[in-house]
C-alpha cells in the first residue's frame, strides 16, 4: 500500500482524528521512505500507475483549490431589501483559511439573467463581508447570487458559490404553471456498461428546472424489445437497477411514453463496484473482461484531492477486491479510481463518507424562551469537537422573522458546500438532507454519488504541473489594466513607458513597460472604495503623442449566461403572524428597514450617536434637539471642504455617502423622498449652481471643483420645486459658481481616472434600545432581518451574541454558520417568540 503525504495546510489537520488515521498519515510515510531504497520499491516507483498518483499529488500540493461560500441573512427578500452576506474562503483539502486570493468577486443577476451589479470583497484570512441593495430592477422572481475568485475559476463552477434567491414585490405571488417536460440520465456504476458484467445502473430524472422528478418505467433490449428491468425512482428522481448487458446489444427505457437510450455497451473493460460491509468498511470489487482478466491493478482513493488509499488489487478470472476502513477517510465524497498498468484511469466510483471524528457539537441557547418588544436578547454559542474539547473558530449569525416564508432546513449551508457540493458536479437538491439523521439518508447519498458524483477532479488532465494551462492566477489585490496606443495610428505600442501613481498625494508609484501589443497591467493594489490615479505614458522614443485606453473594471471576468429558472418561484407563506401586525405590507417593511439603515448612517455622519443620554431610570433627549433633527432628516449636505477625503472618490461614490440616495451605472441617481419609496420613484431634479442639468453632467465633474452637494427629500422642502421635485432634488454647488464642467483639454500622454477597489462595508442597522436609541422612539421598528453579524470570533469555543427585538410580534429564527480553526464547518439554528 502506498501513501501520499498531506497537501496544503495539512498542518491544521483536525486534532480529533482517530488514532488509525493519525498513524496512517504520519507514521506510514516514514516506513515508505525506508522501503524506497529496496530494489522492489524502486521498480514500483517507475510504474506508470504509481507515477500517475505522484503527479496527482503534486497537482494538489502546487495548485490547491479554493472554495467560496456566502452566508446570507435570509433565504428570500423583498424588493427594496438589502442582501447581507458573510464570505468564507478556504483552500486545500483541509479547508484552511485561504491566503492565496485577496479578491473575492460577488455578483447579482436579475431574473432575466442580466448582471445588475458586481463588487470586489477583500479577503482577510479567509473572511470577508458585504451587501447588495435590491433596487436595480423593479422585478419579482428568482435572482442569482454568485461569488468566486479568479483562481477558483481554473477548477470549475462547483468551487465558487451560486444560489438562486426569490425576491418579491408583494406578499402573494401567483404560482406558475407546472412543467411537463423532463429528462432522464443513466449512469452505470464505474462509468461504463461492460458486456457480461452484472452492473448497477443509476438514473436520475429532472424537470426543466433541473429538479428531481419521480418516475416509473421499463428497460428494454432494443434488438428484440424484451423487458430486462423495471425502474422506479426512490429519492428526488434518483434510483438504481441491475443489468447484465450482452455484447453488441443496445438498451432503452420507456418512461411516460418517452424513450431514453442507455449508454452503449463496451465489449471489454473494468467496472469498480463499491459497497459497505458489516465491519464499517468500504468493500471495493474490481471486475474486468478482456486484456486485464488476470492482472494487478492499482486502486486509489482521495477526498478533496488528499490521497488516503493506494493499493494493488490482484485480478483472478476477472474479479478482485480490497477493503478500506471508512474511518481512514474524512467527511466528504471519496473518489475511488482504478488505474491500468499504463497509468490511465479505467473506472471511477464515488462514495459519500461521514466520519464521526469530524463532527462538531455546536449549541445555541437563549437567556429566555420568549421576549417582549424592544427587549434585550442574549444568545450563547458553544462549539466543541468530537472529543468534547472546545473548538475555536469564526462564525456569522442572522436573526429574522420566521413566519413569513418557510425556512428550508435542508438547503445549502456552509457544511454542505465545503464537504459535499464543491466536489460533486451539478446542482444538488436539498443537500442538507445528506447530513441528516434520517434512516434513508445513506442510501439516498449513494444514489447521489452514482448519478452526480462525476469527475470533480478530471483524471484526463492529470499531468506534470509545468504542463498545466491556467486561465488565471491568484489575485493579491485590485488590478488596473489598459493599452497605450499611437496618437496617429491607434495601434498598440510595444515597449511604451507607463508611470502610474495612486492617490491625490501620489503615495504609491510604479513604472512599467507595455507588452508586445501595448497592454499594461498594474496588479495587487490595496484600494477600498474609489481612489484617484494618474497615468503618464511615453512611446519607446520618449514622445508623448500617445493615447491611454483604460479597460473597464472587471472586464477580465466572465458573465454567467445560464438560464435562471422561475418555475419554482413560490408565493410567500404569510398569514400566521400574531397580533395586529399580521397584515403588514412586506414591501413597506423592507423599504422601512432600508430607510433605517440610511438614517442610521446619517446619524453616524453627523456624530449624534453619543448625544443620546440614557440614565438608569429614563432616556432623556432634548425635545428641541429632537425637533431639529426631524426637520433636518429630509435633507443632507456634504461640504467637501469639511470632508476633503471625499475628493478621492468619484462623484457617484460621494453621492452614495448621503442617506436616501442611490447612484449606480444601471439607473443613474435615485432619491427616496418622504412621499415615495425606492419602488416606482420618479427621477430627481438635478441642479448645478442653480441651473437644471442632467446626472451625466454632474457625475463627470472633477471632485476638486465641487464645493457642496445638497439633497432634499421632504415634502415641505420640495414644495417650492413643484412637480419637478417629486423625485427629490440634488443640488451641486461648484467653487466658481459658473457651472464648471471640468472638461479641460486633456494633456498629451496623461490621464486622470479612478480605481474601483473593494466594497466599503455598510453597517447593519441594529438599534440598542435604551443605549443608543431611545426605548420610547415613536418610529415603528419593523425589521424583517432583526440582527446580522457577519463575523464572530469564538474564544475558548464560545461566543456571546447580543441584540434587541423589534416591534413585530412573531416567531424569529436564529441561524449561525461557521468554521473551526481546524477547517470543520458547522451550523446551528434556534427559534424564539416575540410577544
Amino acid at each position: 500500500m502506498y501513501h501520499i503525504a498531506p497537501n496544503y495546510s495539512s498542518c491544521c489537520m483536525n486534532k480529533s482524528m482517530n488514532t488509525f488515521r493519525t498513524i496512517f498519515q504520519f507514521i506510514l510515510p516514514l516506513l515508505l521512505v525506508i522501503t524506497a531504497f529496496l530494489p522492489e520499491s524502486k521498480a514500483q516507483q517507475n510504474r506508470p500507475d504509481v507515477q500517475f498518483i505522484q503527479q496527482f499529488k503534486a497537482l494538489q500540493q502546487n495548485l490547491p483549490r479554493e472554495r467560496v461560500y456566502l452566508h446570507t441573512d435570509r433565504q428570500w427578500y423583498m424588493y427594496g431589501d438589502r442582501i447581507w452576506f458573510s464570505v468564507y474562503l478556504t483552500a486545500g483539502s483541509m479547508n484552511a483559511p485561504s491566503l492565496l486570493s485577496r479578491v473575492v468577486y460577488v455578483e447579482l443577476y436579475s431574473p432575466d439573467g442580466d448582471l445588475v451589479d458586481r463588487i470586489a470583497i477583500k479577503n482577510e484570512e479567509g473572511r470577508g463581508r458585504g451587501s447588495f441593495p435590491i433596487t436595480y430592477e423593479e422585478q419579482a422572481g428568482n435572482y442569482r447570487l454568485k461569488a468566486y475568485t479568479a483562481w477558483s475559476l481554473n477548477f470549475g463552477e462547483t468551487y465558487g458559490f451560486s444560489r438562486d434567491i426569490p425576491v418579491y414585490l408583494e406578499e402573494n405571488i401567483p404560482e406558475t404553471d407546472p412543467e411537463t417536460e423532463f429528462d432522464v440520465g443513466f449512469y452505470p456504476e464505474g462509468g461504463d456498461l461492460i458486456a457480461g458484467i452484472e452492473s448497477r445502473v443509476g438514473f436520475k430524472a429532472v424537470n426543466q428546472s433541473g429538479l428531481g422528478k419521480s418516475i416509473n418505467g421499463v428497460v428494454y433490449n432494443r434488438d428484440d424489445d424484451e423487458e430486462v428491468a423495471v425502474i422506479e425512482s426512490e429519492h428526488l428522481g434518483m434510483g438504481v437497477f441491475t443489468l447484465t448487458p450482452g455484447e453488441g446489444e443496445r438498451y432503452y427505457a420507456e418512461i411516460d411514453g418517452k424513450r431514453f437510450n442507455l449508454p452503449p455497451v463496451r465489449a471489454e473493460g473494468v467496472v469498480l463496484q463499491v459497497s459497505e460491509n458489516e465491519h464499517d468498511q468500504y468493500f471495493l470489487r474490481v471486475r474486468s473482461s478482456g486484456a486485464v482478466t488476470n492482472s494487478s491493478l492499482l486502486v486509489f482513493g482521495h477526498v478533496r484531492g488528499e490521497i488516503y488509499l493506494a493499493t494493488s488489487v490482484d485480478i483472478f478470472d476477472g474479479s478482485g477486491f480490497t477493503v478500506a476502513p471508512k474511518n481512514m477517510f474524512p467527511t466528504g465524497p471519496v473518489h475511488f479510481t482504478v488505474l491500468g498498468n499504463g497509468g490511465a484511469p479505467l473506472s471511477e466510483r464515488l462514495a459519500f463518507n461521514i466520519n464521526p471524528t469530524d463532527t462538531i457539537a455546536s449549541t445555541l441557547s437563549a437567556d429566555q424562551d420568549s421576549y417582549q418588544q424592544r427587549e434585550e436578547v442574549n444568545l450563547t454559542l458553544t462549539v466543541k469537537d468530537a472529543e468534547g474539547e472546545t473548538a475555536n473558530g469564526t462564525a456569522s449569525v442572522t436573526v429574522f422573522d420566521d413566519r413569513l416564508h418557510e425556512y428550508q432546513s435542508e438547503a445549502s449551508n456552509i457544511e454542505t458546500k465545503l464537504l459535499l457540493e464543491s466536489d460533486v458536479a451539478g446542482h444538488i437538491e436539498n443537500p442538507g438532507y445528506y447530513f441528516s439523521r434520517d434512516e434513508e439518508r445513506k442510501r439516498a447519498a449513494d444514489l447521489l454519488m452514482l448519478t452526480q458524483g462525476w469527475r470533480a477532479f478530471d483524471m484526463d488532465n492529470v499531468r506534470p504541473v509545468e504542463e498545466i494551462e491556467l486561465a488565471s492566477l491568484p489575485e493579491e489585490g485590485i488590478t488596473v489594466e489598459g493599452q497605450i496606443q499611437g496618437g496617429w495610428s491607434g495601434r498598440g505600442l510595444p515597449g511604451a513607458t507607463v508611470v502610474f501613481s495612486l492617490g491625490s498625494d501620489h503615495e504609491e508609484m510604479q513604472i512599467i513597460e507595455t507588452d508586445d501589443e501595448g497592454h499594461f497591467f498594474i496588479p495587487d493594489l490595496d484600494v477600498t472604495g474609489s481612489k484617484p490615479m494618474s497615468i503618464r505614458a511615453n512611446n519607446s522614443d520618449g514622445g508623448d503623442n500617445v493615447i491611454i485606453r483604460l479597460s473597464e473594471p472587471y472586464s477580465h471576468l466572465p458573465i454567467d449566461t445560464t438560464h435562471i429558472s422561475q418555475v419554482d418561484f413560490s408565493p410567500l407563506a404569510i398569514g400566521d403572524t400574531t397580533g395586529d401586525d399580521s397584515a403588514d405590507d412586506l414591501t413597506a417593511r423592507a423599504e422601512s428597514t432600508q430607510a433605517q439603515v440610511e438614517d442610521f448612517a446619517d446619524v453616524q455622519m453627523r456624530g449624534e450617536l453619543d448625544e443620546v443620554v440614557v440614565s438608569a431610570e429614563k432616556e432623556t433627549v432634548d425635545e428641541s434637539e429632537r425637533d431639529l433633527r426631524a426637520r433636518e432628516a429630509g435633507s443632507q449636505r456634504i461640504d467637501l471642504d469639511e470632508r476633503p477625503a471625499l475628493r478621492n472618490l468619484q462623484v457617484e461614490n460621494i453621492v452614495n455617502q448621503i442617506p436616501g440616495v442611490s447612484a449606480n451605472p444601471a439607473v443613474g441617481v435615485l432619491i427616496r423622498t418622504g412621499g415615495t419609496s425606492f419602488s416606482g420613484r420618479p427621477s430627481p431634479l438635478i441642479l448645478l449652481d442653480g441651473i437644471q442639468t442632467s446626472w451625466d453632467v454632474v457625475k463627470n465633474l472633477p471632485p476638486n471643483d465641487i464645493k457642496t452637494i445638497n439633497v432634499f427629500r421632504r415634502a415641505t422642502e420640495l414644495a417650492a420645486y413643484g412637480t419637478r421635485g417629486a423625485g427629490g432634488v440634488l443640488s451641486v454647488r461648484t467653487r466658481t459658481g459658473s457651472s464648471v464642467s471640468g472638461s479641460e483639454e486633456p494633456k498629451r500622454g496623461f490621464k486622470n481616472a479612478f480605481v474601483e477597489g473593494y466594497q466599503t462595508p455598510t453597517r447593519f442597522y441594529s438599534p440598542r434600545y435604551g443605549l443608543n436609541v431611545p426605548k420610547d422612539l415613536e418610529q415603528k421598528d419593523t425589521r424583517i432581518t432583526m440582527h446580522w453579524e457577519p463575523e464572530i470570533s469564538m474564544d475558548d469555543g464560545e461566543a456571546t451574541i447580543q441584540f434587541w427585538t423589534n416591534d413585530i410580534p412573531s416567531r424569529y429564527r436564529v441561524v449561525v454558520e461557521g468554521i473551526t480553526d481546524f477547517g470543520i464547518p458547522f451550523s446551528e439554528t434556534l427559534v424564539y417568540d416575540v410577544n
